[in-house]
């Protein structure tokens, strides 16, 4: 579900009066009140967030409030004190779902190939300046990968020139790429590449 925003009636505008999408938007909901309420009245009690988390999980699943996290930011980007405290959260929720679904050998090739397909599809750099191509690493991928997994990543990657960054005024972690690298070419598939089960106090 690419539209989606708080106001009801300005979502069906966009996608249609849909059972689906009414169900989609109502689970959003009822995961932001709980999240809301989680955050002003625990702040940085890190076992209260922990205890939410799976409470979240076991009603929503790990990419709805995910999803709602992010959303909440983009509301609050000009809420110092706000963004702080969901950050906190964000941290909590990621670190056990990354202790949870471990990031593996072929969800690096997966999000790898799904990055590799969005540079190739640009006809001209979709930078600020014009001078690189950008691509988003997923939600759910960072949510799980950790230094390691990055640097697989960035040996499987077939670009000659890339870095791994953030970008100002935009939420989320890049893939950017010089304008003049070949974007032609496949992915790097590497012999050996394993990955090891976390496990809690790593």
């Amino acid at each position: 579900m690419k539209c989606f925003s708080w106001n009801l009636a300005e979502n069906e505008r966009e996608c249609g009066n849909q059972e689906e999408f009414r169900a989609f938007y109502e689970a959003n909901i009822s995961c932001k009140k709980i999240i809301e309420a989680a955050i002003a009245e625990h702040y940085h009690d890190d076992y209260f967030y922990q205890e939410i988390v799976k409470q979240l999980v076991e009603q929503f699943g790990y990419d709805c409030p995910l999803y709602v996290l992010a959303n909440i930011i983009q509301e609050k980007e000009n809420d110092d004190c706000s963004i702080s405290l969901i950050d906190h959260f964000i941290h909590v929720i990621r670190r056990e779902y990354a202790i949870t679904y471990h990031v593996k050998k072929k969800d690096i090739i997966q999000e790898a190939k799904r990055i590799l397909q969005i540079v190739q599809e640009l006809s001209e750099p979709n930078s600020s300046e014009g001078t690189h191509f950008i691509a988003q690493f997923s939600t759910g991928f960072l949510a799980r990968a950790d230094s390691r997994d990055m640097n697989v990543m960035m040996r499987i990657l077939p670009f000659s020139e890339v870095a791994f960054t953030y970008i100002e005024n935009r939420k989320g972690h890049f893939v950017v790429i010089p304008k003049d690298v070949d974007r032609s070419k496949p992915l790097r598939y590497i012999t050996g590449i394993t990955r090891n089960k976390r496990t809690k106090g790593r």
